[in-house]
Formats: structure tokens, sequence, C-alpha cells
């Protein structure tokens, strides 16, 4: 597995911006509390411009973002004070005229489209920077080294399939617990299988068990592999991944762009937590602080200087021995880490009390008894599918036959 990082184009079409004088003596407003907008701040930063403020319509990461007990990165950090988040319509509105807003997001022309009712016009104060679909293209056309033929949807997910098996398989000679969990649980109940505009498959493994999971695949070193924060480096997030060895696999995903045999079947590590729910929270809280700023100080990666790298492990070791502090088939409360801000992902632990086979593409996989319980914390009203411009995989992957 190879991760490098795929800027330049984020990086010309902010140049370009640059360069026209639509950002001079304005407040640049960065939409999005994401990896694109860390970037941007960061790349403008270099050229002597300032960030006024991010917006982002979700007001769990906004609030993050402001918590004053977060210790603030380079992200927070302008000419040495602290700036703020707000959602677009919470902007201090005696700047009005003066804010100039970039934006880099699948969801672009939505956010366009939403600042235009808020008074900002595109083109005048609402700009894309690098243009999500334009590097979509762009990556999308990349044949990596290896690579074959292009495999199909169809063939992708029979290969995910044989995975899920082999993981399955080893579980139940190890005694070890497994659940279909995200999209696949709840492609599990509502469709019987892949939810129809899907392409991955996500399992919850409770960490002591993952753990041991990843050590056998390891051991074996056949077709197999594993990709984990706790082996690999740089890695954004806390979830372990299968990689199949007979096929090239190729995702882009700003800031980082991975090659490798990789094919989405992750495994979400689920770990213990002090009893009473109070308790947990704050303990949620705290590691959520550390994960966060890993997070952030990965986005760095290009020019992280030793302290930045120090911090970097740090934080990610802090992590980690913190998912191993309590055991999670002892806890009152288990959590997960999520990959990118929302509500705290925590849960009681007798939601995984039992576990039954599910009906999935025709075979059986298990799946938490209490699925009801878990699919409505995540999701609501889980049996009404979004709407139709919603029902579009998230991911940006590409899948090649081995040559």
């Amino acid at each position: 597995m190879q991760c490098t990082y795929m800027t330049d184009i984020l990086f010309e079409e902010l140049d370009k911006i640059i360069a026209s004088g639509k950002l001079k003596n304005r407040k640049v407003v960065l939409f999005g509390l994401n990896a694109p907008a860390f970037l941007t701040k960061h790349h403008l930063a270099k050229r002597g411009i300032d960030t006024f403020a991010f917006v982002d319509n979700s007001g769990y990461p906004v609030a993050q973002f402001n918590n004053p007990e977060i210790k603030p990165t380079r992200h927070h950090l302008v000419n040495g004070n602290r700036i703020m988040a707000y959602r677009p319509e919470e902007l201090p509105q005696e700047y009005h005229d003066e804010y100039v807003f970039l934006v880099y997001s699948k969801y672009e022309q939505e956010m366009l489209a939403q600042l235009d009712s808020l008074g900002y016009k595109t083109g005048e104060q609402a700009f894309l920077s690098g243009g999500f679909w334009r590097t979509e293209g762009i990556k999308r056309a990349v044949i990596p080294d290896g690579a074959g033929k292009i495999l199909t949807p169809e063939e992708i997910k029979e290969r995910q399939m044989e995975g899920l098996r082999y993981i399955h398989r080893l579980c139940e000679e190890n005694h070890l617990d497994y659940y279909l969990h995200y999209g696949s649980l709840l492609g599990a109940v509502r469709h019987k299988g892949y939810i129809p505009w899907d392409d991955d498959l996500d399992i919850l493994m409770f960490h002591e068990d993952m753990l041991k999971l990843l050590e056998l695949v390891k051991k074996e070193n056949g077709r197999y592999g594993v990709f984990y924060a706790a082996f690999n480096d740089p890695v954004r997030h806390f979830i372990a991944r299968i990689e199949d060895r007979e096929t090239v696999y190729h995702q882009w995903d700003i800031p980082l762009e991975t090659f490798g045999g990789l094919i989405s079947l992750d495994i979400f590590p689920m770990a213990g937590m002090p009893k009473g729910y109070d308790e947990a929270l704050a303990f949620y809280d705290d590691v959520m602080k550390y994960s966060w700023e890993y997070d952030d100080l990965t986005v760095e990666f290009p020019d992280a200087d030793q302290e930045i790298a120090e911090r970097r492990a740090f934080c990610k070791k802090y992590v980690l021995d913190k998912m191993l502090e309590y055991p999670a088939k002892d806890s009152e409360y288990l959590f997960t880490i999520p990959t990118k801000p929302g509500a705290p992902l925590i849960f009681r632990r007798d939601y995984w009390d039992e576990k039954i086979l599910m009906d999935f593409e025709g075979e059986k996989f298990y799946g938490p008894k209490n699925y009801d319980e878990i699919l409505t914390q995540h999701y609501g009203d889980y049996m009404t599918p979004p709407p139709e411009n919603r029902q579009v995989s998230i991911h940006r992957t590409t899948v090649f036959h081995k040559r």
C-alpha cells in the first residue's frame, strides 16, 4: 500500500484565483471543515493571504472546531489568533460585502446555490477552488503501475464477497465476533444485500478481536493483507482495511491518493469505555480531541517538520492506547471513531450481546440482533431511502485486475 498527495489541482486553481486579485482586501471564508479547506488555508497562508473563517452546514463540527478545550492546530490559527467556524447564515453580517467564499465539495453546486440565496453571487463572492468534479475526471483516468483490465462493479462486489467469506471463516475458526455494520447492515435489513448504489462492505468488531484477526491475516501472508493505523503511515482514520493482493486499487480523496491491492472491505473497531454515560462521554470527547488533531496533522504531512511529525505520532499512539484501556466485552458503553465530525458514536454494550445470521446477497453473515436500535441511532427512519440525487456512491475508486 502506498499513499501520496494529490493537491496539485487544488493549488493550481487557488493560484489562478489569487492572481486574478479576487481575494485582495477581502475576508476569505472557506466552505467546509474538511481536508480540502484546511489545505486551502495552509496554501493561502504561504501566499500571504489570511483566512477569516470557516463555514459548515453541520452544527457538530462547527461546535467541535470552536471548542476552547480542544488544543488549537494550525487550522485554527491565523497570526497566532484563533479563528472561528460558523454556519453560512450565521456569519457576522457587518462584513457581508467583504466576504469571498472558496468551495471544494462534491456538493459544490448546492453550496454555490446556498450562498447565492444568502446574497453571495457565484463569480463575484463565491468561487470553486479546484473543482471537485474536475479533479474527479482527471484522477479517474489514472492507471496505476501493474494494473490490467478494470474490474466491473459486479466483479468488484464478488471479490468483496470473497473477502467477507474469508473473514467469516477466520472468525468462526478462532471464536471472534464480527457484525455487518453501517451501509452493509442497512443493506442486509432493507435490501437483503448491498444497497443498490453502494460499492463497499463494512463490518464492525470488538477492538481486541479485530487485532487478533489482523494478526491472523498477516501471519497467513497469502492473498490478503491488512492496512491499519497501528501498522501503516500516513493513515488518516482508525479503520482497518483488508487488502486483496490480486487486484490493483486506486483511490483519490484529498489529500491522499492511495495505490495498492485494496478492495473496500472496512473493519470498524469498537472499543470499551468507563462505566456511566457521563464518564463514557467525557472519555469519548478526550479521545476525539486527539483523533481530530491526528487527522488535522496528517493533512499537514507534505511539509511536516519534526515537531509536527512527533506530535502526530503522539496523537496516534494516544488514541490506539485509549482504545485498549477498557475491555470492550466488559464495558457498559462502546464507541467507534468516526471518519468525519458528527454526533458521538457511543453505543450501549447490550446492543451487541447477541448476533444473528442475516441474509446478504443470498448468503448468511452475522449482524447484531438489536439492529433496529443501532440503525435508528445512525440513520433515524432507516427504511426510507434518501432522495434520488443522494443515491450515489460516496467513494472515488477504480479497481483493476493485477497484470
